[in-house]
């Protein structure tokens, strides 16, 4: 009987660790807490979402903004995390000195605020005024990241911020900038690497940084020796295992690595205005796209020594993305540039597979395209500024599915949406909104 009983109890005991685990596991695949996903991938092969919706269709809900901002939403668990920014560049007329900006915690299961952390330009001696490219972006571009435990983010100027999930500051970290003469603003959002936070602070600093974080304290530092450098960095494993950190930079592409910051190997390029697509991983290769219109694109494999331009880039062509990340799905690179022209190349080689415009896109003579694409099952999601969300097929034909406007709000789409279960979360400088059927 003793037996029985103790058979029966181990039995049930597993049977209930089961059910815990996959729990885990399924909550985990629901995250989304990084820009562009897990790897910075943008892509959920699982998700099915919806290809349709407008203001009265298949918007589980939508949340009114403390503010305006580029950055994407991230999600933890039942939580959101956004930034934003008010107080001056948001048409109020108001001075440089009270611009705020903002981390926002959201329930992702009806969009209430469940808290707002602000942080004023008090200890900024020189901000970045609202005038030239700037306009195009404003002041929260950066996209939080978190471990599923605290939420870290950068702000630009006013530097590096801890939060735990609900909400309580663990630290900060200024970080040290000199005003860059275009004045562009900050972008580049921080990923993770173990215990410590990789940030690009090229444009505030010339310098990528390794930051603890437990406590914020700097691990090492790289001075980049060059400014314009906007993109989000990635890790990627090297043939020999070697774990490797790329960031792109006008003129070159740099490998570092991660432990120490010294760089490992480096390819230069004809890249020789702004830095500003993340880095695309397929397996040892990655895929570099220029900042600025015909300026090209390139696949390097990663690894090696010192300057492998020679041997190491893959292809180059002159087709590019300028602002957005492209995505990589069963072969091909898929990318809508600023001006609305959809593109599909063969990742093996760049050759251009077609090169659509696409239908419907307004916006004058501007960039009408700000957000990277993402991707869910057979289709790609591209959110214009202006113009609506423009559902594709990822497949190397190119098929438009559906335009997607939603009446009411008329402010701009800047930020590249996140993916939770089967739902998409689509932010605009008014509203937060959760698709969903």
């Amino acid at each position: 009987m003793k037996i029985q009983n103790a058979r029966r109890f181990l039995i049930t005991h597993a049977f209930l660790f089961a059910i815990v685990f996959a729990h885990i596991e399924h909550s985990e695949a629901q995250d989304w807490k990084q820009f562009m996903g897990p790897h910075g991938s943008a892509t959920s092969e699982n998700a099915s979402l919806p290809v349709k919706w407008d203001a009265e269709t298949n918007i589980k809900w939508k949340t009114e903004l403390p503010g305006l901002g580029a950055s994407s939403p991230i999600i933890v668990g039942d939580r959101i995390f956004l930034t934003c920014y008010s107080g001056y560049g948001d048409g109020t007329k108001s001075e440089i000195e009270n611009l705020v900006r903002h981390l926002v915690c959201f329930d992702r299961t009806d969009g209430k605020i469940l808290w707002k952390k602000s942080v004023d330009n008090s200890e900024v001696k020189d901000e970045d005024p609202y005038e030239s490219f700037i306009t195009q972006h404003g002041y929260a571009t950066n996209t939080p990241v978190s471990d599923g435990e605290s939420v870290y983010v950068f702000l630009g100027k006013p530097g590096l911020f801890a939060f735990d999930i609900d909400g309580k500051e663990l630290w900060k970290k200024s970080i040290e900038y000199k005003t860059n003469k275009t004045r562009w603003g900050s972008a580049a959002s921080p990923i993770l690497h173990g215990d410590n936070l990789i940030l690009n602070a090229i444009e505030e600093c010339g310098k990528i940084f390794s930051i603890s974080k437990k406590d914020g304290e700097i691990q090492w530092e790289f001075e980049a020796e060059t400014k314009l450098a906007y993109a989000t960095p990635n890790l990627v494993t090297a043939a020999d295992g070697e774990l490797e950190l790329v960031i792109p930079v006008p003129n070159r592409v740099i490998g570092l690595d991660p432990e120490t910051g010294k760089q490992k190997w480096y390819v230069t390029n004809q890249f020789d205005n702004e830095s500003n697509a993340s880095v695309i991983i397929d397996n040892d290769i990655v895929y570099i796209y220029g900042g600025f219109r015909s300026v090209g694109s390139m696949a390097i494999r990663v690894g090696g020594q010192g300057d492998v331009t020679e041997s190491h880039v893959l292809w180059n062509t002159r087709d590019t993305s300028y602002v957005s990340t492209p995505i990589l799905k069963d072969g091909h690179l898929y990318w809508i540039d600023e001006s609305g022209i959809a593109f599909c190349v063969k990742a093996e080689s760049g050759e251009q597979v077609y090169k659509k415009r696409v239908p419907g896109v307004r916006g004058g003579r501007g960039i009408k395209f700000f957000a990277s694409m993402i991707s869910a099952g057979d289709h790609m999601f591209a959110v214009s500024r202006r113009s609506g969300t423009f559902v594709i097929k990822t497949t190397p034909e190119y098929e438009l599915v559906s335009q997607n406007q939603i009446a009411g709000d008329e402010s701009e789409f800047n930020g590249t949406p996140a993916i939770s279960g089967n739902q998409l979360f689509i932010r605009s400088n008014k509203f937060l909104y959760c698709i969903g059927e």
